[in-house]
């Protein structure tokens, strides 16, 4: 056994066997003494390179697959009593990694404790054989695709291997013609043929060729390869998602069904924007791409919209905001946005156990991210923490607080456990980066240097003038107003308790101080109003009330905003229907859509929607005006704005305890082929569950009539998507003042010829000059024959008796002759 008492050499085991054991000399001495190699673990280093024993990878994600395929064999069962010492073991997948594993168990018993196996299992993973494949994530259609594939001989002799490019009717092999010649336009292409190249890997060696593909459909292409060698052979396969080319246009067209005062909704005539023809008369620019066109009718029956499920467990900010997932304030949202859902179906006892575990687990994950985002120092939070030194964000800190304290629940703690000191470092760095000294006027306020959010740091546009002297007090009350959300939250660990309340009073000073210059600025009212509803002093929150009843906008239901929001276009066609057209986007709609969501929560709170008659009038208002600004089915414009909503309606709806009783039927039929009718069925065992019905791009057009019947509410959306190809006619946001004008919101780009992916892969990209290139270019194909990658023989110089054989050739040149040359 190691002790370290009886010998400092023996200190430490190795975990291999009882009697191997190394000492505190051995420790991060830059040798490794125990097989295992724990005695160079943890130790202080400047890279992993310079740990020993490093290895540079020869494939460039070898990396990769170490990080995320460590955890192959890592299982928890629950073993009953009386298994004759037998646990079941569920199958594992084993890496496709050269390397060693250490395997043990670990038991714990209620009476005997915890039991660690003595002599774990030395065991490696090493392949004599293996191949690896690797392909761009998406495509769009008509792109060249370079799927590289990495072959791996671990013997000790050389092999010959042939790979195969299995045939399909989904994609096509881009051929080479004879000395390299390549059509990037017109290649010549091999079609549901098998593809055969034959590759000598020396004993040891390694080699990766490439294989140009070219999807011939959109939707998910599966492209499968066959290695075979006389020590091994394997079959793979990768998918990819491929595109419709163009930038993609969507518009939606969402209402609200009531049917709990009326048992029938009149036909709700939905206008399908897309043309039934690609062909402009008369011009040469297309309306859209062909083939881009498809529409969608989702229809959820709770207002809160589709929430969590078996189909889907979680959402991100991919999915229900159109926005990248790569940065803090986008992990914020991922995990806010999924645990907002899992409170209201447990509020309103619908939530299922198999749900509420693959969600956990997905917050879970998304919590472990954020902590890489969190300034070790100062505890802040960082949008892209390679910047930590100077773009800390008080504004992040404070909403990645909220958020924790959203998620911690005592009865979640066995999957998503927050430790106190993590709460700890943001309350540290939220009570050090708030004002105590100098001018009183700003005591107790926040402000943040990286103003990335205009909905927050600037005074948006305003009908009435706001007083210039007023801007630098109310830059400030948004993010001061959000502390007091996170600080006052019931979740704060107790012993946090007086340092929270201590940030919290302080804030709520200075929104109480600064609230009357605040009449003109919605979201800066709407949130005051919310945050003082946590205020011990009833005075100021009532005031805020009705200062948010007098600013309220009644030209679009209700709502609260700088500018008007436009609603739904509703017009008669010529035969008298009314036809509903897609929603115009705004550059103020997610300011109203927040601005609303918070007005809702401070008069919830604020009020008695049970028993006041006309407040309950008056959310129903606002709940129809949230439900017509939808986007999408998943969520609003932005990601703050579709958090701040969903907590909005999650309130409301929690109310409605009917639910279970609510049945609805709503009967859609197309215009452009009635014999695709179709009933959906709504109940209270799938209220929550999205009914999707999806017209193909053949049948995009016309018009879609919805009827409704039952008892009930739903949220129903018309999502209509095509795809164009000029600057034109890429759908920007309208200008609320002159809507002729249009704002530019986005500008389209892209990279001629051939981009890498992840370092390496081919891509080749459909606009600009695309076509002064080909694949032989970037040696894009292992039958590009003057590519040093696939053709690296040494260079011959001829001797002059080859040349003198060679003009013999040319001069008897009609008669047969065999010349044998050794050089």
């Amino acid at each position: 056994t190691c002790n370290e008492t009886l010998n400092p050499e023996r200190a430490f085991p190795c975990y291999t066997k009882p009697d191997e054991c190394y000492g505190y000399r051995q420790k991060c001495d830059g040798k490794i003494d125990c097989l295992t190699g724990v005695d160079e673990m943890n130790c202080e280093s400047d890279s992993y390179r310079d740990v020993p024993g490093y290895v540079e990878p020869y494939f460039e994600f070898m990396f990769r697959h170490f990080i995320y395929d460590e955890d192959w064999l890592w299982q928890d069962l629950y073993a009953k009593p009386f298994l004759n010492g037998k646990v079941p073991i569920n199958t594992a997948v084993v890496p496709k990694l050269e390397t060693g594993w250490v395997i043990g168990a670990i038991a714990i018993d209620s009476e005997k404790g915890i039991q660690v196996q003595e002599d774990p299992t030395m065991f490696t993973s090493t392949r004599r054989f293996y191949m690896r494949l690797e392909a761009p994530k998406s495509a769009f259609w008509g792109e060249q695709l370079g799927i590289r594939v990495a072959l791996f001989n671990r013997w000790d002799y050389w092999i010959e291997v042939l790979v195969v490019l299995k045939k399909s009717k989904d994609y096509d092999f881009v051929s080479v013609g004879a000395g390299g010649q390549v059509n990037s336009y017109s290649p010549e292409l091999v079609s549901n043929s098998d593809v055969h190249s034959l590759v000598y890997l020396r004993g040891g060696g390694h080699t990766m060729i490439y294989f140009p593909v070219l999807p011939r459909q959109t939707g998910k292409v599966t492209i499968s390869f066959c290695t075979y060698s006389f020590i091994g052979g394997e079959c793979s396969a990768v998918t990819i998602p491929i595109s419709i080319n163009g930038v993609a246009n969507s518009y939606s067209s969402p209402i609200l069904i009531d049917l709990v005062d009326n048992s029938e909704l009149l036909a709700q005539n939905f206008f399908i924007i897309a043309e039934q023809t690609f062909v402009e008369p008369e011009k040469r620019w297309r309306r859209y791409v062909p083939g881009s066109k498809a529409a969608y009718l989702t229809v959820v029956g709770d207002i809160v919209g589709p929430t969590l499920g078996p189909d889907q467990p979680y959402c991100d900010a991919s999915c229900s905001a159109w926005k990248p997932v790569g940065s803090a304030e986008s992990v914020l949202f991922n995990m806010n946005r999924n645990v907002q859902m899992l409170h209201y179906l447990r509020m309103t006892k619908q939530l299922q156990d198999a749900t509420l575990k693959s969600t956990l687990t997905y917050v879970n994950t998304q919590f472990a991210r954020l902590t890489f985002f969190i300034e070790p120092t100062s505890g802040g939070i960082s949008n892209f923490p390679e910047r930590f030194a100077n773009e800390t964000s008080t504004f992040l800190t404070a909403l990645g607080l909220y958020t924790l304290a959203e998620t911690s629940f005592s009865e979640w703690d066995q999957i998503t456990y927050i430790s106190p000191d993590i709460f700890k470092k943001l309350l540290i760095f939220l009570n050090a980066t708030q004002v105590r000294t100098g001018d009183p006027e700003f005591f107790g306020s926040f402000t943040d240097s990286i103003q990335w959010d205009l909905k927050y740091f600037n005074i948006y546009i305003n009908d009435v003038p706001v007083d210039p002297a007023f801007h630098p007090y109310l830059e400030r009350v948004t993010i001061t107003a959000l502390s007091v959300l996170a600080t006052s939250h019931p979740s704060i660990p107790k012993p946090l308790g007086p340092l929270a309340s201590t940030i919290s009073s302080a804030a709520l000073s200075y929104l109480r101080r600064h609230l009357p210059k605040m009449g003109n600025n919605a979201l800066c009212l709407a949130m005051t109003a919310y945050a003082l509803t946590f205020d011990s002093d009833t005075t100021y929150k009532f005031k805020a009330r009705d200062m948010l009843l007098s600013s309220v906008r009644t030209d679009n239901y209700l709502y609260w905003a700088v500018r008007r929001l436009r609603s739904l276009i509703r017009e008669p066609d010529t035969a008298g229907k009314v036809i509903i057209k897609p929603r115009i986007e705004w550059p103020n709609d997610a300011f109203a859509v927040e601005a609303t969501g918070f007005a809702l929560l401070a008069l919830f709170k604020t009020g008695s929607p049970s028993t006041d008659s006309i407040l309950r009038n008056n959310i129903t208002k606002i709940v129809h005006f949230l439900s017509e600004t939808k986007n999408m089915a998943q969520g609003w414009i932005s990601t703050q704005d579709t958090i701040i909503a969903i907590r909005a309606l999650r309130e409301i709806a929690q109310l409605d305890l009917n639910r279970v009783i609510y049945n609805i039927r709503v009967d859609i039929s197309p215009s452009s082929d009635v014999s695709k009718s179709r009933s959906i069925f709504l109940d209270g065992s799938n209220l929550t569950v999205p009914q999707t019905y999806a017209l193909g791009d053949a049948d995009t057009w016309g018009e879609v009539t919805v009827k409704a019947s039952g008892s009930g509410r739903a949220v129903l959306q018309l999502y209509v998507t095509k795809s164009v190809e000029n600057e034109f006619q890429v759908k920007n946001a309208a200008d609320p003042v002159t809507p002729e004008n249009s704002f530019r919101t986005f500008e389209v780009s892209c990279v001629p010829n051939f981009a890498g992916k992840n370092g390496s892969l081919l891509h080749m990209t459909s606009c600009a000059r695309l076509h002064s290139a080909d694949i032989c270019k970037v040696c894009g194909s292992f039958q590009c024959p003057y590519c040093p990658d696939y053709n690296f023989a040494t260079v011959v110089q001829p001797t002059v008796a080859v040349l003198l054989a060679a003009v013999a050739l040319l001069l008897v040149g009609w008669r047969k002759a065999t010349i044998e040359v050794s050089c």
